[in-house]
């Protein structure tokens, strides 16, 4: 299970015609279906019973037939414009683009009534991420950035280091 997702409250909008209005999860959205987009984010929301994962957008037609082949449910977006110009209803969207990207589609997602889960680092400046925090505020949503290395064996062991008070006495 991912551990990042607490209380998100649900947005209003349709399904698109491609999908059986049968979500039990989050209407997730995942843009970007690179490597940490299409091996972390889509495996473990497809894997979680608190995610449906019901939109993708990837500029790579192929990664896009992929996830189409691999959830037949799921809309497929070959860019952000014709995903934020849909129908599909989706309560979180999970960014995982180039960073250069994160701070317009982050506000554009806000704009469209939806929290965001976005890889690190959030964005490429500090005007990006305080535009971030401006539209989480103003449309009150909520940003959750993801730190997927807290979770794994390794960063477990560093936290169990770290919290003994072993080392910095």
């Amino acid at each position: 299970p991912v551990p990042w997702v607490l209380r998100i409250r649900p947005a209003a909008g349709r399904l698109c015609t491609s999908m059986a209005p049968t979500t039990t999860g989050l209407r997730t959205a995942i843009a970007g279906l690179g490597r940490i987009g299409w091996g972390f984010h889509l495996q473990h929301c497809s894997q979680d019973p608190r995610f449906d994962v019901v939109a993708v957008v990837d500029k790579e037609a192929e990664r896009c037939a992929e996830a189409r082949e691999h959830f037949p449910a799921c809309c497929a977006f070959a860019t952000w414009e014709d995903f934020l110009a849909s129908s599909v209803a989706v309560d979180i969207i999970v960014i995982a683009t180039p960073t250069r990207l994160h701070q317009q589609m982050a506000c554009d997602a806000m704009e469209r009534g939806c929290d965001v889960i976005m890889e690190k680092p959030i964005a490429a400046s500090v005007s990006e991420v305080d535009a971030i925090a401006s539209a989480e505020s103003a449309r009150k949503r909520k940003v959750f950035l993801c730190q997927p290395h807290r979770w794994t064996p390794q960063g477990r062991a560093v936290r169990e280091i770290l919290d003994s008070g072993v080392l910095g006495s």
